[in-house]
């Protein structure tokens, strides 16, 4: 310490859990040096609970019809000042239940200390719902680490017996590379005698995705009467769809004023790495000048871009994936296909070898001619000429 002076030092008092609960105000600092020994004035420090909560529902049990939701009340209670976040979630909920709309209003609650903070849970069934009482329901609340859970609760769910329809998918989820394409299968089911038409969409689909492909087939679908109908969902993608997994796909299926959503099903998208491999082949294997020749690309690959050059002279021709050319002059050609996407490209050559026209005859008449009839030795003698008239080398005969 320099002469008449003065330098500061930093205390800190750390507890544990097992530290005494209370209020100490007789702490003091006792300093020693140059054979003097000198206290500092009295200070306390309050030792108080970190604090915890508690966690109920009201009422303890409801009753609902199928395709009809409900509501119950819970509460969370600060305990020894307590005031963090806490997040909710409902355990045991009757199978098939209806996952949209079934939730917590809020979802995160923060009670003020020694208060309580409440929160809506609703709970939305179908007709497809379980029939009967469920009584172990709980309400799970998370803070941290801590973890609480309400006393049961339940719920009776009546049966509905109107007309009314469901809707699901299988299967329900899948994988694809980007530029492929997921295939689902959507079951619409008619109950209690539902019989008319539904109107389907998909929701939550991933950035990305190829519009023009992607389809439900058929939009639209007519349910007869206690019985199922079937459409196909193909969600296409391409290099610019987002990688990763989509969770919540979702079918909606509206009849009128009624629409219904199928619980969610997934997609993962991974990425495509491989670049293509150009291959192709034509028809005639040996053309005629002046006749079209198919070409058909048989490379592999996704999001394929195709630049075909028929006469070797480093102008592409054509884009096509199948094109059909014509060569009108006989003679060897170079035809070269270069097939490329984003992560490189290939190319394909091969000789197509075009005949002229004239190097195959076709015959375009044949006559007969008969001559005289002539006797000799009292025998009848006959004889005609043929004539076989064609186009092409070696000519006329």
């Amino acid at each position: 310490m320099p002469a008449n002076g003065s330098v500061n030092s930093t205390l800190t008092l750390c507890t544990t859990s097992q530290s005494p609960l209370g209020t100490f105000s007789n702490l003091y600092v006792e300093g020693q040096g140059g054979g003097l020994t000198r206290n500092s004035s009295t200070f306390g420090v309050a030792i108080t609970s970190p604090g915890d909560f508690a966690v109920s529902v009201s009422p303890t049990s409801r009753t609902v019809t199928q395709g009809q939701s409900t509501t119950y009340t819970v509460t969370v209670q600060s305990i020894g000042g307590f005031n963090s976040q806490v997040t909710l979630d409902v355990l045991g909920l009757p199978p098939n239940y209806e996952v949209i709309g079934t939730n917590f209003v809020p979802k995160i609650v923060t009670p003020l200390p020694n208060s309580t903070v409440t929160s809506t849970f609703n709970l939305v069934t179908s007709n497809q719902t379980a029939v009967g009482p469920f009584g172990n329901l709980i309400i799970k609340a998370q803070a941290g680490s801590v973890i609480h859970n309400s006393p049961p609760f339940s719920v009776l769910v009546n049966p509905n017996n109107l007309p009314d329809y469901a809707v699901s998918v299988s299967p329900s989820s899948s994988s694809v590379t980007q530029g492929g394409k997921s295939v689902y299968e959507i079951i619409i089911k008619s109950i209690n005698g539902f019989s008319d038409s539904v109107t389907l969409d998909v929701l939550n689909l991933p950035n990305g995705y190829v519009a023009g492909e992607t389809i439900i087939s058929p939009k639209i679908v007519n349910l007869i009467a206690n019985n199922s109908s079937y459409a196909t969902l193909t969600i296409a993608t391409g290099n610019q769809t987002e990688i990763g997994s989509s969770n919540n796909l979702i079918i909606k299926a509206v009849s009128g004023l009624t629409q219904k959503f199928s619980s969610p099903f997934g997609m993962s998208v991974g990425r495509a790495s491989a670049a293509p491999v150009a291959s192709f082949t034509f028809s005639p294997s040996s053309p005629a000048a002046g006749k079209s020749v198919q070409f058909n690309d048989t490379s592999s690959g996704v999001n394929v871009v195709y630049e075909w050059d028929f006469d070797n002279n480093g102008v592409v021709d054509s884009n096509e994936k199948n094109p059909i050319f014509t060569y009108n002059s006989p003679g060897p050609y170079t035809v070269t296909l270069r097939a490329k996407n984003s992560y490189g490209d290939s190319i394909k050559t091969q000789i197509v070898r075009v005949n002229s026209t004239s190097s195959l005859p076709i015959v375009t008449s044949v006559s007969k001619q008969y001559g005289n009839i002539a006797l000799k030795d009292s025998t009848v003698l006959n004889s005609f000429k043929v004539s076989v008239n064609w186009n092409g080398t070696p000519g006329n005969s």
